[in-house]
């Protein structure tokens, strides 16, 4: 791909030093290529591999919740869990309005209790799913089978013995807002003004992950 008047491959190994010559407009292209590249376009293909001897949907969670937690990289400062529900709530916005009580089984002195369903997400589906290859809480569960409940594709789930609610996602609709926060968000970065806190976020991460490499391996 041309970017700027020079030639792109999408591997920073390769795009080493004519990455270095691009202003923030270009880094944003060229981060634009490099999602569809490796991200965007592979999700799309494996999407269409589901039929009833391959349950697609916890490899599509774990991929989706990946990509989240690289967006949100990109998007503001602090730790990975904050910037991740920041993300979250900014772009997926169902997260943010959801008014449910939720539970977590995990809360201790030393684990502050997730009690958001976008803490949810990245606690259970998120990090649950990266760890142990299960939704450790709450789960998954298609329109038909629940019908219209809860907030767009979220839902209370009655989880525990005595009662206690987890996270429940409508996975495809999930699926589908996710492509539209990623739309979003790149149309934020495109917009972003030089000196805002989205472009000094974004230009930081880009710096710090993509002008590392001068030498393959290229991904």
């Amino acid at each position: 791909m041309e970017i700027q008047g020079r030639e792109f491959s999408g591997f920073p190994g390769r795009d080493y030093a004519s990455l270095r010559q691009l202003d923030y407009e270009g880094r944003v292209a060229w981060f634009q290529f490099r999602f569809a590249l490796v991200f965007v376009r592979p999700f799309e293909r494996f999407m269409t591999m589901e039929d009833p001897d391959c349950y697609i949907w916890l490899c599509a969670m774990s991929l989706v919740g990946s990509a989240l937690s690289s967006l949100a990289d990109f998007a503001g400062r602090g730790g990975d869990p904050e910037k991740f529900t920041a993300f979250v709530n900014r772009y997926m916005p169902s997260f943010d309005q959801a008014a449910f009580n939720l539970h977590d089984p995990t809360a201790s002195t030393r684990n502050h209790a997730a009690v958001t369903p976008a803490d949810h997400f990245y606690r259970f589906f998120r990090n649950g799913l990266a760890h142990n290859f299960c939704i450790q809480w709450g789960g998954l569960q298609h329109r038909e089978e629940i019908g219209n409940v809860g907030h767009d594709y979220l839902f209370e789930t009655n989880q525990g013995l005595h009662g206690e609610h987890g996270l429940g996602i409508v996975p495809r609709e999930f699926v589908a807002n996710f492509r539209t926060a990623c739309s979003r968000f790149i149309t934020d970065l495109e917009r972003a003004q030089l000196g805002s806190e989205l472009q000094l976020a974004f230009d930081r991460t880009f710096e710090r992950v993509y002008l590392q490499k001068s030498l393959p391996p290229m991904p």
